[in-house]
């Protein structure tokens, strides 16, 4: 998508013309930590086994 090696467009304006930020293009995603993982896993294992009330039915 964006060609730091580009012969006439700097990175500057090819994120402008993808209407993207710079920060965005050298943004790099640090993985989630070992105990935030286990956190979410049981947030997740949580929200399945919880009853849920939706337009007054109950959803399990």
């Amino acid at each position: 998508m964006i060609n730091k090696e580009h012969e006439h467009l700097s990175v500057t304006r090819q994120c402008e013309l993808l209407d993207l930020s710079r920060s965005t293009f050298y943004y790099k995603h640090l993985p989630e930590s070992a105990n935030n993982q286990l956190i979410l896993n049981w947030l997740d294992k949580q929200y399945l086994e919880t009853i849920v009330m939706v337009e007054g039915n109950y959803k399990y």
